[in-house]
Order: C-alpha cells, then sequence, then structure tokens
C-alpha cells in the first residue's frame, strides 16, 4: 500500500475545491482551481431552459459563499464568476439577476411590522388565453395584488372561448314529438 502527501507551499494547500492558507494562527480558505482551469462552462446560447442556465449560475454562487472564509474573498470570486460568465456568453443583466436572487434568498429582508395570522382569502379570476399577452396580465395581475392587497391570493385561470364541443353535438337529437 502507498500514500501520497502534499506539502504546503507558501502557507497555502489545495484540497479538492479548497484552498487552505495558514494566516497567523488560524486558517482561512478560498476557491481552488487547477492550473489548467479553462472557464469553460455552458455557453449561454445552447438550446436549454433558462432555469438550467440560472441554476448553472446559483450553484457556483452557493459553491463560492460556502467555501470562502471572508467576505472579500466572497467579492472576488463573485467578480471571477461575473468574467467566466460573460466568456461563456451570459449577458451582464442575467448574471446580475441570479446573483440578486442568491443573496435575497440566502439573506430574506427581515420584514416584521406586518404579521398576518388570518389565512389569506382566494380570489379566482377566469380570463381568455391570448398566448404571452395574457401571461403578462396573469404577472401584472399578480404584482398588483401582493402590492396593494396582502391579504389576498390572486389566482388567474386562463379558459378558452372556442372548444371544439361547442360546434359538434356528441348525443343525438330527441325528437320534440
Amino acid at each position: 500500500m502507498s500514500f501520497t502527501y502534499e506539502t504546503e507551499i507558501d502557507n497555502k494547500m489545495p484540497f479538492l475545491d479548497i484552498l487552505s492558507s495558514r494566516e497567523g494562527e488560524g486558517f482561512t480558505t478560498n476557491i481552488y482551481r487547477k492550473p489548467t482551469f479553462s472557464g469553460l462552462y455552458m455557453n449561454f446560447y445552447i438550446f436549454l431552459p433558462v432555469n438550467y442556465k440560472s441554476g448553472l449560475i446559483l450553484t457556483l454562487l452557493f459553491r463560492i459563499y460556502s467555501i470562502c472564509s471572508d467576505w472579500t474573498k466572497i467579492h472576488c470570486e463573485i467578480g471571477n464568476l461575473r468574467n467566466c460568465m460573460l466568456k461563456n456568453g451570459f449577458p451582464s443583466n442575467f448574471i446580475d439577476r441570479c446573483i440578486k436572487l442568491f443573496f435575497d434568498k440566502t439573506f430574506p429582508p427581515n420584514i416584521k411590522s406586518v404579521v398576518l395570522t388570518v389565512p389569506k382569502k382566494v380570489i379566482k379570476i377566469s380570463l381568455p388565453f391570448m398566448g404571452k399577452d395574457s401571461l403578462k396580465i396573469k404577472g401584472n395581475l399578480t404584482k398588483l395584488a401582493k402590492s396593494y392587497f396582502p391579504c389576498c391570493k390572486i389566482q388567474i385561470l386562463f379558459n378558452s372561448g372556442k372548444r371544439l364541443g361547442r360546434f359538434f353535438s356528441f348525443k343525438d337529437k330527441v325528437p320534440l314529438n
């Protein structure tokens, strides 16, 4: 049986994805990348759902947040991630939205002014489905309801005005006499 080992160089030693550094009497950690790391991830313009693309960024952000030991290292690594994603064709505003989403989920706002103890009243609205415009209207109505009526929950239901069953009768008509 043989064992391998590494010795630290300049008070730093890589282990898996972590670069451990000895500083004073303690340790700090940062992301470790091999010298052959190319920065190649998925290209933004491949044919995949958008949630896969945002999931990649959110996963890498979670990795950074979990491994880095202080906020200056986290900030530096997020800048590295941002540059890497830009090289992979990701739009700047998409990357910024993912970063904001990650930190909003990690550190939710502390709202203690209003505490609702009563279940929200469900209001159902039925609208005709007209394609993408209907989805935009649904989003706008939901946002308005959340901001102006926090005690209500709006459910938008779509219906189709023209159904095949209205054009054809599936039952035989019974004569009147």
